[in-house]
Formats: structure tokens, C-alpha cells, sequence
């Protein structure tokens, strides 16, 4: 899967399913793994559902 023009490892494509589905999640990845961009995806996510 590809977001913002960025190849998505195994978790983040995993988290953003589970949060496509509405589910509540935990990530914890180490640092500069790409944790932010799952809450990125998460943010947008609820600013366009309103």
C-alpha cells in the first residue's frame, strides 16, 4: 500500500486497516519507524468524517 507517495511497512498498512474499520489502536514501533504517519492517517481520517 501507498500513502503520500510512501511504500507502507507491514504495521503501519495493518494499523491504517484497523483504523479504516474503526477500531482503536496502539502503536508502538522504535523511533523514526514511522509511527506519525498512522496518526497523520488517523487525524485525516476524522477531520473528513467530521
Amino acid at each position: 500500500m501507498i500513502y503520500r507517495g510512501i511504500t507502507l511497512d507491514r504495521f503501519q498498512e495493518e494499523a491504517i486497516g484497523r483504523i479504516h474499520e474503526n477500531a482503536s489502536i496502539l502503536v508502538a514501533a522504535p523511533t523514526g519507524a514511522g509511527k506519525t504517519l498512522v496518526a497523520e492517517y488517523a487525524v485525516e481520517k476524522c477531520i473528513s468524517e467530521g
